[in-house]
C-alpha cells in the first residue's frame, strides 16, 4: 500500500515517538476498529463511515509497524498464513 510519502510519514512517526510509544498506539487503535465494527454490525447509523475511519487508522499504524519490523519479515509471515487459507479454501494459490 505505500508509496514513498506515506512510507516516509509512518518511519518518521516511528523515530519521533518509538516503537513502544506506536506499538502502544496500534493497541488503541485496534480497539477503536473493534468497538465500530460492533456498532456497524449493530447497525448504528454512522457504522460504515466509523468503520472506515478506523480502518484507516489501522492502516497507518500497520504502516508504522512495517517500518518498525521491515516488510520481509511480515511478507513471509503472511505468505504462510495465505497459503494455509488457500489451503483451507481449498484454492490453488501460487505465490509470486
Amino acid at each position: 500500500m505505500a508509496n514513498t510519502e506515506f512510507r516516509k510519514a509512518c518511519e518518521a512517526a516511528v523515530k519521533k515517538w518509538g516503537l513502544d510509544a506506536q506499538l502502544l498506539q496500534t493497541q488503541e487503535e485496534a480497539a477503536e476498529l473493534i468497538v465500530a465494527i460492533s456498532h456497524f454490525r449493530r447497525g448504528r447509523a454512522d457504522g460504515k463511515e466509523e468503520v472506515l475511519e478506523e480502518l484507516a487508522d489501522m492502516e497507518i499504524m500497520l504502516e508504522q509497524m512495517r517500518s518498525a519490523f521491515g516488510d520481509d519479515a511480515i511478507n513471509n509471515v503472511s505468505m504462510k498464513k495465505i497459503e494455509r487459507l488457500c489451503d483451507t479454501l481449498g484454492i490453488e494459490y501460487c505465490a509470486g
